[in-house]
């Protein structure tokens, strides 16, 4: 999932509770940075799913 908080990105897992604060209000810099940390994302159907580094997507 993903969330602004406090004018920050947020990417939550969607399998468990991890959350990764980006620190930018920008999408492409978030975006860019959940990749560096191996964080993946993968739309399925109309949702967009996201996963830490710990958990897979499951389709």
């Amino acid at each position: 999932m993903i969330d602004r908080q406090a004018g920050q990105i947020i990417w939550q897992c969607d399998s468990c509770e991890d959350v990764l604060e980006t620190g930018t209000p920008d999408f492409d810099d978030a975006r860019a940075i959940m990749q560096r940390k191996q964080w993946k994302a993968q739309k399925i159907g109309r949702d967009w799913i996201h996963a830490c580094p710990e958990c897979e997507i499951d389709r």
